[in-house]
C-alpha cells in the first residue's frame, strides 16, 4: 500500500509554500516511498542543495520538514527503486502541456508509464488517489493469494524490518492439522511467512496466537506446554528453508487474547498495519481466498490502539509460553 515517487530537485523553488510542504510530508508519511533510481548515492543531497537557492522563509520550511524526515526513517521511507509518480516543477509541467490540477502519464524506458504532476498539486495525483481507495477496499472471494500478497502486503513488507501478526486462530489451526495428521503445507500462516521470507529482507516475524483447538476423532486434549512443542515442531519443519529471519511465537493468556486480539492485523515496524477481518491465516490458505472479508490500511495515529494491544499481549505471555526460532 505504498506509492514510489520521485522529486525533481528543480520542483523545489519559491513557488512552494507551507501548505505544499505539509501535503508532501503527509503523502510521504502516509503512503509514499521516495525513489531515485536515476541518481547515484548523492541524490538526496541534490534536493538538500536546492534549499540554498530558496528565500530564507521557504528554506526554513523545507529544512524543518527535511530534518523531521531524516530523523524518522521508519515513517518516511526512501529507496533506490523504480517510481510511479514524478513530482515536477511548474516549467517542466508547462513544457509537457500538463494543465493545472491535472497529471499526465509518459513512457519512461524501463520505468514504464510514470505519472507527472506538479509538486504543488500532489493532491491531484491519480496514483495516490487510487491507492487511498484500494487501501480500504475489502478482499473478494476468488482473489488469488499471490494477488493479495502483491497488491496489499508486499510493498509494506519489502520496506520493513519487523512484522507482527496478531491472529488468534493461526496457531490453533496449525495445531489441529498436526494432531490430525493433515498436511499443513497450505496453512495460511506458513504460506504468508514463506512469502515474506522470499520477497523481503525482514529481520523478524512475531506471531501472537491462541493454543485452543478443537480435537477431532480420537485426538485427546493435551496440556498447553505440549501443544507449544507441537506448534514449534510444525513451524520448524515447514520453515526449515527460510534463512536470516527470526520467527517469534507468543501465546498470551486467553482473557487478554479475547480483549486485545479480537481485531486481527499485521503491523510493519510499528507504524503501518493491515487489518484483515478473517485474519492472516485464513486469508492466505490454499491458492485463493474462499470468502469476502474486510481489509483496511492503518498508519500514524491510527496505529495507537494496535501498538497498545501488541504491548498488552506481550506482557500477558509468560516465559514458558513463547519461543523463538533463529535463522
Amino acid at each position: 500500500m505504498l506509492v514510489n515517487f520521485n522529486i525533481d530537485p528543480d520542483a523545489i523553488d519559491d513557488s512552494t509554500n507551507e501548505y505544499h510542504v505539509k501535503e508532501l510530508r503527509n503523502k510521504w508519511q502516509q503512503s509514499g516511498v521516495l525513489a531515485h533510481p536515476s541518481y547515484e548515492d548523492g541524490s538526496l543531497n541534490l534536493i538538500s542543495r536546492k534549499f540554498l537557492e530558496l528565500s530564507q522563509e521557504k528554506r526554513s520550511l523545507w529544512d524543518d520538514a527535511w530534518q523531521e524526515i531524516e530523523n524518522n526513517p521508519t515513517r518516511y521511507l526512501r529507496s533506490k527503486d523504480k517510481f510511479k509518480v514524478a513530482l515536477v516543477s511548474e516549467s517542466r509541467a508547462r513544457q509537457r502541456g500538463i494543465a493545472h490540477g491535472n497529471s499526465a502519464y509518459f513512457g519512461s524506458g524501463s520505468l514504464g508509464n510514470v505519472e507527472w504532476i506538479r509538486l504543488t498539486e500532489i493532491n491531484a495525483s491519480r496514483e495516490f488517489h487510487d491507492l487511498g481507495i484500494q487501501a480500504q477496499v475489502g478482499l473478494a472471494a476468488g482473489q488469488t493469494i499471490n494477488e493479495i500478497w502483491t497488491q496489499r502486503l508486499e510493498p509494506l513488507a519489502r520496506h520493513s524490518k519487523q512484522v507482527v501478526i496478531v491472529d488468534r486462530y493461526s496457531c490453533s489451526r496449525l495445531l489441529e492439522d498436526r494432531l490430525s495428521d493433515r498436511d499443513s503445507c497450505d496453512n495460511g500462516l506458513i504460506q504468508l511467512i514463506g512469502l515474506m521470507a522470499e520477497h523481503t529482507s525482514l529481520e523478524s516475524i512475531a506471531v501472537y496466537s491462541s493454543l485452543n483447538y478443537t480435537p477431532e476423532g480420537n485426538v485427546d486434549r493435551i496440556p498447553p506446554l505440549e501443544r507449544i512443542e507441537v506448534i514449534r515442531d510444525a513451524i520448524s519443519v515447514e520453515t526449515q528453508h527460510i534463512e536470516n529471519i527470526n520467527l517469534e511465537f507468543y501465546f498470551p493468556r486467553p482473557d487478554v487474547l479475547r480483549n486485545y486480539a479480537h481485531d486481527r492485523h499485521i503491523s510493519f515496524d510499528g507504524f503501518r498495519a493491515c487489518a484483515i477481518g478473517i485474519g492472516a491465516e485464513e486469508a492466505f490458505q490454499g491458492d485463493s481466498l474462499r470468502r469476502n472479508t474486510q481489509f483496511s490500511y492503518k498508519y500514524g495515529e491510527q496505529m495507537r490502539d494496535l501498538i497498545e494491544a501488541e504491548g498488552e499481549l506481550n506482557n500477558a505471555t509468560g516465559p514458558d509460553y513463547r519461543f523463538t526460532i533463529e535463522r
